[in-house]
């Protein structure tokens, strides 16, 4: 999970193939007004539950 811009987060799915991490699946998720002005603890919870939403 990476949260680099205010407005924007990512999510990726990699695989252990011989030793070495291959992706999978990126997401990427546009926040919306209410979610840009969460305090940052609030954000990574949400980064925390959107990347299990996509490993579904």
């Amino acid at each position: 999970m990476k949260l680099k811009r205010p407005d924007w987060m990512g999510a990726k799915k990699q695989n252990n193939c011989n030793r070495n991490l291959r992706p999978i699946v990126f997401e990427l998720k546009k926040l919306n007004k209410h979610e840009i002005n969460y305090m940052i603890t609030e954000k990574k919870c949400l980064a925390i539950i959107f990347s299990y939403n996509i490993n579904k």
